[in-house]
């Protein structure tokens, strides 16, 4: 597993996991996936998180997810998703990785789901596992998926640890958010596709987003210019993709996500369960959005 030091900004994208009709994973969709967004704008991958289904994926596809990606776009910079409640699971794991020499620039950690510990339980959480890392880690501030709100004080006492860079931020706090921005000690990324304006306005380095599978090169011109101060600019882009965001997480992602690829020709519509593939209504809105959307230049 890599341990170079990356300080993270711009556009990033939380990658989708395709899978085939069986529900194995698809490798070459895979490896398409990766190139097109390459060449779209994207400036790095996060692989086997929320939107890329990771919680479904046992840990030997995680792990060749992660290598077929990385042989596809070397150059790219790589996160890999870590979640779970089970540490000494998780800390297998990381060593798994360090076996396989995994080609990641860094490791995305939640809270662990569920069980709801205390701040010195989740300080104790996170040091351990970054302790275990040779990789950087980011946290991961989603507290209506974990149950676990990240407080202040205990982020900027984790932002002490030196393999911890970066947060990926859902926590929907703005005062939270400018505080951390403020101290500097961590990148900060939203991951809140609908918080890419006010985030990048209180100065977020960047953004993980999920909607931006659909017109990549738009989010990617919009982080731009949100970066660059280019007001005019970034309110004409945020008012084109505002209804693609509405819509995209319309129903549980990535079901909207998977419909909108698969009317690329870039997936199959295929889920592994619980989740599901979007309701037919949906799927005919996602198809008038992408026949019918009108983009400025």
């Amino acid at each position: 597993m890599s341990a170079s030091h990356l300080t993270p900004t711009g556009f990033w994208l939380a990658l989708v996991t395709p899978f085939l009709p069986d529900h194995s994973v698809d490798y070459t969709s895979l490896q398409k996936l990766a190139q097109h967004y390459q060449a779209q704008g994207v400036q790095g991958l996060v692989l086997c998180g929320s939107t890329g289904e990771g919680p479904s994926l046992d840990e030997d596809e995680c792990l060749r997810i992660v290598q077929t990606v990385h042989d596809s776009v070397p150059p790219m910079p790589l996160v890999v998703g870590l979640s779970g409640y089970h540490l000494k699971n998780l800390q297998a794991r990381l060593r798994q990785w360090e076996a396989a020499k995994l080609q990641v620039q860094g490791v995305l950690v939640s809270a662990p789901s569920y069980i709801r510990p205390s701040q010195k339980g989740l300080i104790a959480w996170f040091q351990t596992l970054a302790d275990t890392s040779p990789a950087p880690v980011w946290l991961y501030d989603i507290p209506y998926r974990t149950g676990s709100t990240l407080q202040l004080e205990t982020i900027r006492q984790l932002a002490q640890h030196p393999r911890i860079v970066a947060i990926k931020d859902c926590g929907g706090d703005a005062r939270k958010t400018q505080a951390l921005v403020q101290d500097g000690q961590l990148a900060l990324l939203t991951g809140e596709d609908h918080q890419i304006l006010p985030a990048m306005a209180l100065g977020a380095a960047g953004v993980v987003s999920a909607a931006g599978h659909i017109h990549p090169e738009r989010f990617a011109q919009l982080v731009h210019s949100l970066r660059h101060d280019d007001g005019p600019r970034s309110r004409q882009l945020w008012s084109q993709l505002l209804p693609w965001l509405d819509l995209a997480f319309s129903e549980p992602n990535p079901s909207v996500l998977k419909a909108a690829l698969h009317q690329q020709g870039l997936v199959q519509d295929v889920l592994r369960p619980p989740m599901q593939t979007c309701s037919p209504a949906t799927a005919e809105k996602v198809r008038q959005w992408l026949n019918h959307s009108q983009l400025m230049p």
